[in-house]
């Protein structure tokens, strides 16, 4: 199935022609054409698995998919919107502004009627 990909890779990503994939890969023009013209990729989901696996670690140096988080000192997010809430019973319609503090993992909330 590799051999498949590599000659997919070589026409649709590097713009090799069909003549050139043929030799390169000692086959016949029309065995080329038939691979390239292949529209299902009817495999199991271990080998795309694997395939994204290897692609990614050749393409980013690492097969990890997540980004380290890092959070400065007093740096902070803030959210503001409308809620509805209670009070002695009574219920209110207000705004609320929503501080978080990432470094400290800390926040702060304040509504208003």
């Amino acid at each position: 199935m590799t051999e498949v990909d590599d000659i997919r890779e070589a026409y649709f990503r590097e713009g090799e022609s069909i003549s050139a994939i043929a030799k390169r890969f000692s086959k016949d023009r029309k065995t080329v054409r038939k691979y390239i013209d292949k529209e299902d990729f009817n495999c199991s989901y271990r080998t795309v698995a694997s395939y994204v696996h290897k692609r990614k670690k050749a393409l980013c140096g690492t097969s990890k998919g997540t980004l380290p988080l890092v959070h400065r000192a007093g740096e902070a997010q803030v959210d503001f919107g409308e809620a509805e809430f209670y009070e002695n019973g009574t219920l209110w319609r207000g705004k609320y502004l929503n501080v978080s503090f990432t470094f400290s993992n800390a926040g702060y909330l304040q509504l208003f009627k």
